[in-house]
This record gives C-alpha cells, structure tokens and sequence, in this order.
C-alpha cells in the first residue's frame, strides 16, 4: 500500500518536500475556504513524508523495503490512505478560479503547482515552475524544480525542453533512485516517440543510477543469496525497467533495427552487475510487449459500434451516423475519480475542435450503486442525468448501456478512464488508458482533424 500510494503521486511527494521551506512572503491570493482545505490535506501529506524520512533514517532497511514499511504502519494504513485520496479531490474544489501565475508569490505558486499536479493539470504545474524558477534564489531548490519541470515535459511529449532540465548539472546531488526514475521517463518518451537512439543513453543512465541506489540496499537475501523482487526495491527495478525495455524494443522493432536494440540490452545487462534481476526485468518486458500487441490489435481497422443505450445531455448517438466526424469516445464511470478529472480535458477539445469536426461521446454501463448508495438503473440513470452531468459539467451526449458492458468489451476496456479515438473513416486509430499523457491524445485529435474523408 506504502509503495502504490507513493509511486501513484511521486511528482506531487517531491513538491511538498521542497514547498515547506518557503515561508509566506505576502498576502496569499489562494485564500478561499476550499484552498485552506486542500493546505490541510497537503500538509497531511507532508507530515507523512516526514514521519516516512524519520523511520527510514532510523531502520535503512525501510528505505529499500516498501513491504517492510507496509508491516511497520500496520496499524495507520487506513488512516495515510484516506489523506492520500483525499489530495486530488480537495485540489480539484480548490482550482475553481485560478490566476495567471504571474499573479502569486512564490509560497503560493508551490501550493499552486500542487493542486495542478494532483489534479493532471500538467501545463499549470509547468507555468508555475517556470515562474518559480524566476523567483528562487537557493541552487538546490532551482535544482529540483528543474527536474520537476523534466518529468512533466516528458508526460507530455515535449522532449527537447525535458532534455533541457536532465543535464548533468541539473541531476547532480539528486538522490540516486531520484536520477533513475528521472531518465527512465525521458527513455519511455523518447522510444515512445520513435526516437529509441535518442533514449539510449538516458535508458542506461536510469540502470546505472538503480545500480549506485542499490548499493546501500540492506534488504535481505533469500535462500539462493537473491533479493525478493516482490518484497523490496527489485520489484520497483523490475516494473520500471520492463516499461523501458517494452518501449524500445516496440520503438527498434517498428524502426527494423532489432540489433541496435540487442546491443543496448547487452550493454544495460553488464552496467546493472545483477543477472538474476535482469532476468526478472526482460521477463516483465516480454509480458508488457504482449499486452501491448493484444491491445494494439483493434487499431487501424473499422471501430466497433456501440449496443443500445439510454441517452443523457444530448441526443442518441451512433457510429454510423458520426461518420465524417473524428470521434472521441470515453468510456467512465460515475465513482471513477480519475475519469473525473479528465472532463476538463475533453470540455476544452470539445470547445477547441468542435468546429473542425471533433465530436465528444461518453459511454458508461449501470454500477448498481452512485455515491456509495445502491440503487437501481432508473435511479441510477436519474442520478447520472440530473446530478452527476451538472456537477461535473460534462458538456457532451453520454450513453448508459441498457444491458450489460458489450460497448466496453468490445473496445477492450480493461482500466478506465479509456479514450478511444475514431477517424472521419470510423477508424480505430488511437486509444489511451488512464488520467496522463493529455498532449499525445490532443495532438492525435489534430492530426486526424487534418485528415480528410473519402
């Protein structure tokens, strides 16, 4: 739980480690009754981070252990992850009317940079690290924001300027798991987009990083004198570096260049000096390259129509009848927090690109709850209609299937929220699963726009 709950907001951890050291210089501008709320939360959060600091300096086993840890808060489990999911939706209340960053001091421009991070809001989180960096003065703290900055231009695909805030004199004095975890999303982004020779050196970068970290791992050996990788840090190493094995070997395989990327593998091998480890990372990356191809299969091939649905917030809609228009169809839930706070997203290319041809659709099926209340599909669909669409001001038709979840299986939803994106052709062209990556899934919405029907 420690480890999920850490790995879920790693971004939004940092900030509030550094965000405490800048007292309030001026009047707050974010002084609203649901700001003070979400300072409490944050707060909550980076009294956790402290408590976790305190333990792991006094037992380092905690440091590298994450199930360990786990074992140690037993009994304040509940308790840390109810502070920890409350963030989002306390930023979420807060970031109803927002200034131009220019606006705020620096204390206010970090609780600001919070709220934008826990609530995917990317581009304000970038705005107002850029500004923070005008305003810093301490090295170390311009240090970290800079890396900051790296990772969130790397979340969205604008590489050059993340490579700007990975150099060697931006990285220096960062902790070695830090630098790791740093490279290993500029090296997914890059091989994601097909530029694997550009990644290459940030891929080993991230290995020989794990490897300085592991040094000081004081997790204990199994019979065969090996690390459990699923109770310590080697199960970090495993999932990260099967994520960045999968992407470059996706990225030299559409290239035709299989050799570039077997040289890289053996080279990463002999930097990581841990066989048995490398072969536990290759063996995820081998399964991640198969969901991948699975997932991949339904694309650039005829879209799936979609089974009866009862309409609300705008008329019945069916692929057919949108053919010509580039269809974005979002598949959520009403306790879905995450497809919660993609809305504003699709509202905004809704309100961009509708003029274009874009045309916004959301598909759901019945839960058989709504806020924690069981109720049944009339109600249920009352609720959605007349509470939730309001609420969330969800500006677009929104299908709930009469029976069953036939639209989600045929899409292949496995995690939601789950955009699909259908060309003029009704096309399967492109589909994301989760809260992230917002530029990718815009810059496709462009892209097939700018295709034009037969």
């Amino acid at each position: 739980m420690t480890r999920q709950m850490t790995s879920r907001y790693p971004l939004l951890l940092l900030l509030l480690l550094v965000a405490g050291a800048f007292a309030q210089a001026q009047p707050s501008k974010l002084g609203t009754a649901e700001w003070q709320e979400f300072r409490i939360v944050a707060r909550q959060v980076d009294s956790l981070q402290t408590m976790f600091k305190d333990m792991q300096e006094k037992e380092p086993a905690l440091r590298t252990n994450p199930m360990l840890m786990q074992a140690r808060l037993q009994d304040q489990m509940q308790n840390i992850a109810a502070i920890f999911q409350a963030v989002p939706a306390k930023a979420q209340a807060a970031m109803k009317d927002v200034l131009p960053v220019s606006e705020y001091n620096a204390a206010d421009l970090f609780v600001l940079k919070l709220a934008a991070v826990a609530t995917g809001n990317i581009q304000l989180a970038i705005d107002a690290s850029e500004r923070l960096i005008t305003l810093v003065a301490a090295r170390d703290s311009v240090r970290q924001i800079r890396r900051e900055l790296c990772q969130m231009y790397a979340s969205q695909g604008k590489l050059e300027k993340a490579a700007q805030h990975a150099t060697d004199d931006v990285l220096v004095g960062a902790y070695p798991l830090e630098v790791s975890q740093l490279t290993q999303a500029l090296a997914v982004a890059y091989a994601e987009a097909g530029q694997p020779a550009k990644a290459i050196p940030y891929a080993l970068r991230s290995i020989t990083s794990f490897r300085d970290f592991k040094k000081d791992d004081s997790a204990p050996l199994d019979s065969a004198g090996r690390r459990d990788a699923a109770s310590g840090m080697d199960y970090f190493f495993v999932t990260q570096t099967a994520g960045l094995l999968s992407a470059l070997s996706i990225a030299y395989t559409e290239a035709n260049d299989t050799v570039a990327f077997a040289r890289f593998s053996k080279q990463a091998r002999e930097s990581l000096k841990d066989d048995a480890l490398w072969a536990q990372a290759t063996e995820a990356a081998k399964a991640a390259i198969k969901e991948h191809e699975e997932s991949t299969k339904s694309w650039n091939k005829p879209a799936a129509s979609w089974p009866e649905h009862l309409w609300a917030g705008g008329d019945a809609l069916t692929l057919d009848g949108l053919k010509g228009k580039v269809v974005l169809v979002d598949f959520f839930a009403t306790w879905c927090r995450p497809c919660i706070m993609a809305f504003p997203h699709l509202r905004g290319w809704q309100e961009k690109y509708s003029a274009e041809g874009l045309v916004v659709v959301g598909l759901t099926n019945y839960q058989g709850r709504y806020e924690g209340k069981t109720l049944g599909p009339d109600d249920e669909f009352k609720k959605l209609r007349d509470e939730f669409i309001p609420k969330h001001k969800v500006s677009w038709a929104v299908g709930v299937e009469k029976n069953g979840r036939t639209a989600f299986e045929k899409y292949g939803v496995n995690g939601i929220p789950h955009v699909a994106l259908i060309d003029r052709k009704g096309i399967l062209r492109y589909v994301k699963v989760g809260a992230a990556d917002y530029d990718k899934t815009e810059k496709m919405i462009q892209k097939l726009l700018a295709e034009k029907a037969e």
